[in-house]
């Protein structure tokens, strides 16, 4: 077997096997930071969703119907397999008639900033929130909300 075998011949049969890297992906996805009244925005993926059933996310500002402005508030980075996904969370302010057609949203719902630990959140989005809060709160830096 050693005879017919390229990688013995040429003297690198310990660098097999060979993979074939798979080729990176990039995404940015803008979200919106909302609150109103001590509360936050969410969306909550239903029962009908194909992932994370149950869970909420900070939305995405596309699903609100609204437009990045400015600059970010915080920028992330996570990877998902081969996707590495920029998240650019921005503060969104809320108008009368967004705030009523957000409501009414079925998907969405708001969550008092005191029982954010008690929210099914997804790990990375209750980060987020949280450093986001201490943020805005010079007397809670570093501290949960």
């Amino acid at each position: 077997m050693a005879k017919w075998c390229d990688a013995r011949r040429q003297g690198d049969a310990e660098k097999l096997p060979r993979f074939v890297s798979k080729a990176r992906q990039t995404a940015v996805v803008e979200r919106a930071l909302v609150v109103r009244s001590g509360k936050l925005l969410l969306r909550r993926y239903g029962p009908d969703s194909r992932r994370l059933v149950g869970m909420a996310e900070i939305p995405e500002m596309v699903s609100l119907g609204v437009k990045p402005s400015g600059e970010p508030t915080l920028v992330r980075r996570r990877t998902i397999g081969t996707i590495t996904y920029e998240e650019r969370l921005h503060v969104v302010a809320t108008a009368a008639g967004s705030w009523r057609r957000w409501t009414s949203d079925i998907e969405l719902e708001w969550i008092a900033t005191e029982t954010l630990e008690q929210a099914a959140l997804t790990g990375p989005h209750l980060r987020w929130l949280r450093e986001w809060l201490s943020l805005s709160d010079p007397k809670a830096r570093g501290r949960r909300p």
